[in-house]
């Protein structure tokens, strides 16, 4: 007849070897044996520890409730309280993994924190709470549109560029919350990121900013943020200098006549830069007319389609004659 798990352990406890089993066992069973003593002077330990007072420090969450939708925070009551609290060791285990959170009442203009944990912290003492008093500022929710501002960083690679603004989309949020806080608020940024140096466009996801979000309400909470970066090449052209807006039967000569331009462009546009008649070098008449040196300074145009970028001109002043 098998012998019952009590008889087994009592055997095992006693040293007494079970029948048929070889005399090597031994040393495996003494282990089972340390180690069971091990475990239940723990549980005797830890069940009498739990019924001994303690004096615990613990932190619970706040929920701000009955806040009126018209109306909105100007500060921010305290997220969590620091509770001093006496009891016995299981009680205060179940705070400690099951805490209750501690509501605020919006439409109260204080609340006496010390009288409100106890109606939620039960079967224990409570000794202390800080912040005792806690004061609730509200104020009329306003709704006003303001401008996002990027704060990605980014550097080019060799030859790269970047064409054109950063654009965001959208440009511009709707925020809420309190007037005093919300008249306050110029634009609204995104998070912080740097993406290093860029070898192609950019066209990315970006959070905004939650610096103040418990105190504002977003109308969204991301933007997309995109750039034109393209490679860049050198290019030159040798451009005879003109006169804008001379009067009939008016004549200018230049000294030297033509300015050769150098200037950075997108591979892209390198041929239609050397090939366009609208890329020119001009003298508005005038410069000519409020000039006393007999010096002026060319001006570049661009068409719309090319992106030139630091030209440079050789010479950078004309003498001039007029005819």
């Amino acid at each position: 007849m098998s012998k019952t798990l009590l008889s087994r352990f009592q055997n095992l406890l006693s040293g007494t070897p079970v029948a048929g089993r070889a005399e090597f066992d031994e040393p495996q069973n003494k282990g089972f044996v340390i180690s069971m003593c091990v475990l239940t002077s723990f549980v005797l330990w830890f069940a009498f520890s739990m019924q001994e007072t303690y004096t615990q420090v613990l932190e619970f969450d706040t929920e701000v409730l009955n806040l009126p939708p018209d109306m909105a925070l100007s500060q921010l009551p305290p997220k969590t309280i620091q509770v001093q609290i006496e009891g016995e060791g299981i009680q205060i285990l179940r705070l400690y993994y099951k805490p209750p959170v501690i509501p605020i009442d919006a439409l109260a203009e204080e609340i006496n924190l010390a009288m409100k944990a106890p109606e939620f912290i039960t079967n224990v003492s409570i000794l202390a709470v800080t912040p005792r008093l806690v004061d609730i500022g509200l104020e009329e929710r306003v709704v006003r549109r303001v401008p996002i501002r990027s704060r990605v960083s980014m550097e080019y690679a060799s030859t790269f560029r970047r064409i054109g603004d950063i654009k965001l989309s959208p440009d511009s949020i709707l925020i809420s919350g309190a007037r005093s806080i919300v008249d306050g608020v110029e634009y609204w940024p995104t998070a912080q990121r740097s993406l290093g140096e860029m070898r192609d466009s950019l066209d990315v996801v970006i959070a905004l900013s939650d610096s103040l979000s418990t105190l504002i309400s977003l109308e969204f909470s991301e933007v997309r943020i995109q750039a034109n970066i393209q490679a860049f090449t050198e290019a030159e052209r040798i451009i005879e200098v003109r006169t804008m807006d001379l009067p009939p039967g008016m004549g200018v000569n230049y000294s030297p006549t033509t300015v050769r331009v150098v200037y950075q462009i997108p591979i892209s546009q390198f041929d239609a830069s050397l090939e366009t008649d609208d890329f020119y070098v001009f003298v508005p008449y005038e410069d000519i007319v409020l000039d006393n040196l007999g010096e002026v300074y060319p001006i570049l145009h661009v068409p719309d389609f090319l992106e030139i970028q630091n030209p440079v001109f050789s010479p950078e002043s004309h003498r001039y004659f007029e005819l």
